[in-house]
């Protein structure tokens, strides 16, 4: 090592270790001249000309030093090769034209699907149709035959009725009533009787005061609220009270006297059904054997 070059390297040990001492952070402008944050802008005193050699001497120190080249190892492909790499161009122009024909080719699917669903579509509401026209033609052809056999029914119930009438006087209608003077006591001549054709035509007893209205008619005042003048006198209403109960009563028992008759009677239709059936059964089995 020569002798110039141990100066500077003291020198360079010595400017170190006084910039340790001093501020530990600098600005250079790029001339060599620095100014420390923590000397309060003041130029620095280390950086000067003596100091820019010493740093071009290191630095030729390390080219000395370092025998590889830094850009011998480079990952950059070489020319040939980068020829058959496509660039980034074509890759989107490629890209884009196979986007474009995805969509294309999509489009035209979606076309297709939706003429297939509205020829479908077509068919379905001429099928349609056609089955609607049918049922109404059945429908028809349904009320033609209902038709027919009610006409045939009333006219065959019409011949029916015209061969069973009866000639002559009809036959009274039977209904139960009690024999008369059978309503109870207490009550004046004819007065239970006349009571009774009220009830047994389904019509109200009419009371004192109701002269020349009709049961419907006085039913439907007391429904509005009215209070007729046989109301209003408690005794006398209790006396007609029990004349028109003494009367129910009796067209009640007569009823179901009536009733009672009629259930017997079908009873007893019922046994000699049994036993006609019986004897011929009877018979039939002797005329077999």
């Amino acid at each position: 090592m020569s002798r110039r070059e141990g100066e500077y390297r003291s020198r360079c040990r010595g400017g170190e270790r006084r910039e340790r001492r001093g501020s530990p952070r600098y600005d250079d402008d790029g001339n060599g001249e620095g100014r420390g944050y923590r000397d309060g802008g003041r130029e620095s005193r280390f950086y000067d000309g003596q100091e820019r050699e010493q740093r071009r001497v290191k630095r030729l120190e390390l080219t000395g030093k370092v025998r590889v080249d830094l850009w011998a190892a480079s990952p950059s492909p070489p020319p040939e090769e980068d020829k058959g790499v496509p660039s980034e161009q074509a890759d989107r122009e490629r890209d884009e034209r196979e986007a474009e024909e995805a969509k294309a080719r999509e489009q035209e699917a979606a076309a297709e699907l939706e003429k297939e669903k509205r020829k479908a579509a077509e068919e379905e509401e001429a099928s349609d149709e056609e089955d609607a026209r049918a049922e109404l033609q059945r429908f028809k052809a349904f009320l033609e035959s209902v038709e027919r056999e009610r006409e045939a029914k009333l006219a065959e119930q019409a011949r029916i009725e015209e061969e069973s009438k009866l000639v002559g006087p009809e036959k009274p209608e039977e209904v139960a009533r009690a024999a008369p003077g059978t309503y109870g006591k207490h009550l004046l001549p004819g007065e239970g009787d006349a009571m009774a054709a009220y009830v047994q035509s389904g019509q109200r007893i009419p009371r004192r005061g109701e002269i020349g209205l009709t049961s419907d008619k006085i039913s439907s005042y007391e429904d509005l609220g009215y209070i007729m003048s046989g109301n209003r006198h408690s005794r006398m209403n209790a006396i007609r009270i029990r004349k028109e109960n003494q009367v129910y009563s009796a067209e009640e028992k007569a009823a179901l006297a009536m009733i009672n008759f009629e259930e017997k009677k079908v009873k007893e239709q019922q046994v000699m059904q049994n036993m006609q059936a019986l004897v011929r059964q009877h018979l039939e089995k002797e005329g077999n054997e």
